[in-house]
């Protein structure tokens, strides 16, 4: 028996040396050193975890292990001194495929996870760890995919830095490349949604189409360089090379090789022809078709060219053609709120506006017989006839036609006079114009400016005209018109300007307190014509202060007349110190009633007219929240000498001067008006 095996030993020792080793078999296939044959059992190479592997001192290429960590046959290779997996990889048993070093290397299978992958190349969905039914062909396609499901990448670097994305294809080198989190993006060509990392539903047809976009979504472009520059623009379609390539607004249409060329943050614009609106930026609202179809500005709104060439210069407007357009022809009706001819700002009241210094309108000719056969004919048609006595303007009235007549027209625009003003009303005077039109003039109409205040008097020759119901205090100019049987002429030129006086002034409650005196004639301040005045307050300042300020000096203040009071004021504030309540005058211009800051101390001849309106001031006042005069004495603004100045007893009337330092005098401020 010993014997026995020490020849079988001898003879399997001599197969292994010098002939082809069978198991299972003994006639292995002479092309192997090795042939196993089963039908029942398979082949168990070595089996280990990776820290195992990696203990494997000097492995040879071509050393093949089963690592039970992953489940997969892995073979090592001493060009890049690393291990990779073989054929099927670690989920063949759920349907995924492997093929390519770190190809699904770290996927992870589970009973709803890591399942229906297949990749081909080196590094293909290499860090898919739970993401399922992804496809990914060449060189690191989906090497960063994760979770992200239902992608498929084919190309170089196609999907590469995928991460949680789904349901985007991806079909060239570097076509989104960079998207990390992005959804349902389709991008066809080199480069093409190349920067794209969070845009979801975007179509990209050629080579770097939609090659920058970022977070942008939903959208088409189609052609190279289409959308090129879109970062975050939206429901943008581009079908042309270059078409939108500068873009970055939404809901763009461009169709037609660099239509919206360069188009940045402009919106809902449509282009259709190559070039058209290439030279739009930032408009908006804007519409081109034809070819070069452009605006002549770049931030246009709402503007429309339509025809080869067509350009568009302004907001609102339609162009319809080039400058070799020499016809528009319609088989239909053009409708418009206000048509204009000849200007872009047709006047709201206008159905047509035909505005033009060279040219005139020409409505149809015809001869009589012509007109004649026209079928019924609406009211208010005209026609020129060309046959009769030098041509005439024919007029349909709704029952028959009849002659435009040349004899009548309209007065020629009145001459302006100078306006005058009272209280609550100016006076406007004119000239009758030297032609009436043919018709004999019946009224002339005087408007205000502002509020379009009128008044009318019924004559034909000069005179003049008062407008009533105007505002105290404002400033009106005046136009003055005529009107015969045909119309109403065109309006004068603009009269003086006149400022309207407050009514009835004496005891009247205006400018924050009562009006006591009206300038007359040769008072400074007299205007003629106009009505100015002084106002007091309603009540003192004082029951009793002194006029100078802590020493007697002369101040200057002699003004005694109508219209001194404020330059006295002035000038003993400047004097005696910066306005405070610690003398008279200057207690009298610390006063602000009614808001106004422009009250003083009345001068000598100014306290004593307000002495002798004392009592419809006092009736006035106590009905605006004031008080009535004491019958004490009350300073004026006038100084005597350099120790006194004048005052007025209010019980009397006395009037003489009392020593500056006296505190016993009352103060009353009055201001101008």
């Amino acid at each position: 028996m010993k014997q026995f095996f020490t020849f079988l030993a001898a003879v399997v020792l001599t197969a292994s040396t010098y002939a082809q080793v069978g198991i299972g078999t003994i006639t292995p296939d002479a092309s192997s050193a090795l042939d196993i044959t089963s039908t029942t059992k398979g082949l168990l190479i070595p089996r280990m975890t990776t820290a195992q592997r990696n203990l494997i001192s000097s492995p040879v290429t071509g050393l093949m292990i089963h690592n039970t960590d992953n489940g997969a046959i892995e073979t090592y290779t001493a060009t890049t001194g690393s291990w990779f997996t073989l054929g099927m990889g670690q989920g063949a048993s759920s349907s995924n495929t492997a093929v390519g070093i770190n190809a699904l290397n770290s996927n992870v299978v589970t009973d709803i996870s890591g399942v229906g992958n297949n990749a081909y190349g080196y590094n293909a969905l290499q860090f898919n760890t739970s993401g399922f039914y992804n496809t990914a062909n060449g060189a690191a396609a989906l090497n960063n995919n994760t979770t992200g499901n239902s992608n498929t990448a084919n190309g170089a670097g196609a999907l590469q830095f995928n991460t949680t994305g789904n349901a985007n294809t991806a079909n060239g080198a570097g076509a989104l490349s960079n998207n990390t989190e992005g959804d349902d993006n389709t991008a066809n060509g080199d480069g093409a949604l190349f920067s794209n990392t969070s845009g979801f539903g975007n179509t990209a047809n050629g080579q770097f189409a939609l090659r920058t976009n970022n977070g942008g979504g939903y959208n088409t472009a189609n052609g190279s360089h289409a959308l090129y520059s879109n970062i975050e623009g939206d429901y943008n379609t581009a079908n042309g090379q270059n078409a939108l390539y500068s873009n970055n607004g939404s809901t763009n249409t461009a169709n037609g090789k660099n239509a919206l060329y360069q188009n940045t943050w402009g919106s809902d614009n449509t282009a259709t022809g190559g070039g058209a609106g290439d030279a739009n930026t930032t408009g908006s609202q804007n519409t081109f078709i034809g070819t070069a179809a452009n605006v002549g500005s770049n931030n246009l709104t709402n503007a429309t060219a339509i025809g080869y060439g067509a350009i568009v210069n302004t907001s609102n407007t339609i162009q319809l053609g080039n400058s070799l357009i020499t016809d528009v022809i319609t088989s239909g009706t053009i409708t418009a709120g206000a048509l204009g001819i000849g200007t872009t700002t047709p006047a709201t009241s206008a159905a047509l506006d035909i505005t033009s210094t060279t040219k005139g309108l020409l409505i149809p000719r015809m001869t009589n017989a012509q007109r004649q056969a026209i079928s019924s004919p609406v009211a208010g048609l005209m026609v020129f006839q060309t046959d009769g006595a030098a041509g005439r303007f024919m007029f349909y009235d709704g029952t028959e036609w009849g002659t435009l007549s040349f004899a009548e027209t309209r007065p020629d625009a009145p001459a302006i006079g100078t306006a005058t003003a009272v209280s609550g009303e100016a006076t406007v005077p004119f000239t009758a114009p030297s032609s009436d039109g043919g018709s004999a003039i019946t009224s002339y109409t005087a408007t205000s400016s502002p509020g379009a205040i009128t008044g009318t008097i019924s004559q034909s020759g000069s005179g003049s005209i008062t407008v009533t119901g105007l505002t105290s205090g404002t400033a009106y100019t005046f136009t003055v018109t005529a009107t015969n049987a045909v119309g109403t002429s065109l309006a004068s030129a603009v009269s003086n300007s006149v400022v309207i006086p407050p009514p009835s002034p004496i005891g009247d409650f205006y400018g924050g307190g009562v009006v006591f005196y009206i300038f007359e004639s040769g008072d400074t301040g007299y205007v003629a014509g106009e009505t100015h005045g002084l106002i007091a307050a309603v009540q003192d300042q004082s029951s009793g202060i002194r006029w100078y300020n802590g020493i007697n000096v002369t101040t200057g203040a002699t003004g005694t007349a109508i219209g001194t009071g404020s330059a006295n004021t002035d000038a003993i504030i400047n004097v005696q110190g910066p306005t405070e309540t610690s003398y008279a005058a200057g207690l009298a211009r610390a006063y602000t009633g009614g808001g106004h800051i422009d009250w003083f101390l009345p001068s000598k001849d100014e306290l004593s007219k307000m002495y002798l309106n004392k009592a419809t001031i006092n009736t006035t006042a106590a009905a605006n929240s004031g008080s009535n005069f004491s019958a004490d004495n009350y300073w004026s603004s006038t100084e005597y000498d350099s120790n006194t100045a004048w005052v007025r007893y209010f019980g009397n009337g006395g009037q003489g001067y009392y020593d500056k330092l006296n505190t016993y005098v009352n103060v009353r401020a009055v201001r101008a008006f």
